[in-house]
């Protein structure tokens, strides 16, 4: 008597392997689908190019056009130094220095916080804090542009909001620098980002 599972055994043959479904596609409907990858890779790079992270390294100063001075200002976290108050005859006053070294990234929106001085002498001897304020500025690839050859970026600090611009590098020819000059004080142009009350960061 044979061997009914042995007979079941010698009787199997291996299944021919079926092409993949890519294989069995025209060429025609192949080259479409690689060409259809390319582009989705292409805008995924041009995604990750232009809203990707882009840090970069600024010296930041700026000009304050209220009457009282500011005590500090911070750069998304980064602290900056005081911004003097303007005088009456003045458009506006001027920082105590400038900070270097500030790492933005310019592709994403710009936090600035400040916090104005002691009104008095006497605020300032019962540690009566000045009011703080926070704005959120477009990036600034955005607006205002980030010019190829920025070196420091500039902050506006108005009465009700902040705004932002950039000082250019020149070069020297013939013994004579030649390029654009700093960024003034100006009158506001009515961007940037609004001023928004927070709790004091300076005792």
């Amino acid at each position: 008597m044979k061997n009914d599972s042995m007979t079941r055994f010698r009787d199997i043959r291996p299944y021919p392997k079926r092409p993949s479904w890519l294989a069995r596609l025209s060429t025609r409907t192949q080259w479409i689908i690689v060409g259809l990858l390319m582009m989705l890779l292409a805008g995924a790079y041009w995604a990750w190019y232009e809203y990707g992270p882009d840090e970069r390294v600024f010296s930041t100063r700026a000009y304050n056009y209220n009457s009282r001075s500011i005590a500090q200002f911070r750069v998304n976290g980064q602290s900056g130094l005081n911004v003097f108050g303007k005088e009456k005859n003045e458009i506006a006053g001027g920082g105590g220095g400038i900070v270097v070294g500030s790492v933005i990234d310019v592709n994403r929106p710009l936090v600035v916080e400040w916090q104005m001085d002691y009104a008095t002498m006497a605020d300032a001897f019962a540690h009566r804090a000045g009011p703080a304020y926070r704005a959120v500025l477009p990036p600034l690839r955005q607006y205002p542009g980030v010019p190829d050859n920025a070196i420091r970026l500039v902050l506006h600090f108005y009465p009700d909001h902040v705004e932002a611009e950039f000082d250019q590098m020149g070069e020297v020819k013939n013994r004579q620098y030649v390029g654009p000059p700093i960024v003034p004080a100006r009158a506001p142009r009515g961007d940037g980002g609004k001023a928004q009350p927070i709790e004091p960061f300076m005792r």
